[in-house]
């Protein structure tokens, strides 16, 4: 069961880390947006969740924002131009993914922002929370399943023929049948 679980993520793993280099590398050169929002009414106040993904210059930045607006009609929002669901949008062009996020780079290009805000005279209200982090960091985590499920197969492969089939101890010499190592018969008696 555990070499099947390891099997299909490293499946998985492998079409994922190419996805992820693509996306990488395009993105210096394009931008990616996939977005989705909703929103739901309570009297007269309502409340916009934007839920946003975002490709440029080697970067990813995945955002959560809420906004509450006490009154009717104040939502800096367009219905016409940003509809509520999913939406996916690309530009010519990189994104600059750190706009409005400060600090910028934390540590190896990974970063992030959280904000909160209570406006009562312009009638709003919000939460934000931004996580950027490189697309390297992504490539390299989908990569290293599958290479870490690939090594010790190829090692068990390469056993020599006088190796334990349980622990690879070497058992050159060995007449009594039995692996010293870990007790595994090694032969028909």
């Amino acid at each position: 069961m555990r070499r099947r679980v390891l099997t299909i993520g490293s499946a998985v793993s492998l079409l994922l880390c190419p996805a992820t280099a693509v996306l990488w590398v395009g993105s210096y050169w394009r931008s990616d947006e996939l977005d989705w929002r909703g929103e739901a009414w309570t009297g007269t106040e309502s409340n916009l969740t934007e839920f946003e993904l975002v490709t440029g210059r080697g970067y990813l930045r995945f955002a959560c924002n809420r906004f509450h607006d006490y009154g009717p009609g104040y939502f800096p929002y367009n219905p016409e131009f940003d509809p509520l669901g999913w939406r996916y949008r690309r530009y010519d062009g990189p994104f600059n993914v750190w706009l409005n996020v400060d600090p910028k780079p934390l540590f190896a290009g990974f970063g992030g922002r959280w904000d909160s805000w209570d406006d009562k005279e312009k009638g709003e209200a919000g939460r934000s929370a931004t996580l950027v982090i490189p697309c390297w960091s992504l490539t390299a985590l989908f990569a290293f399943l599958p290479i870490a499920v690939t090594i010790p197969a190829i090692r068990r492969a390469i056993r020599r023929p006088t190796s334990c089939r349980s622990c690879g101890y070497n058992l050159a010499g060995n007449v009594s049948g039995v692996c010293p190592e870990c007790g595994t018969q090694t032969r028909d008696n």
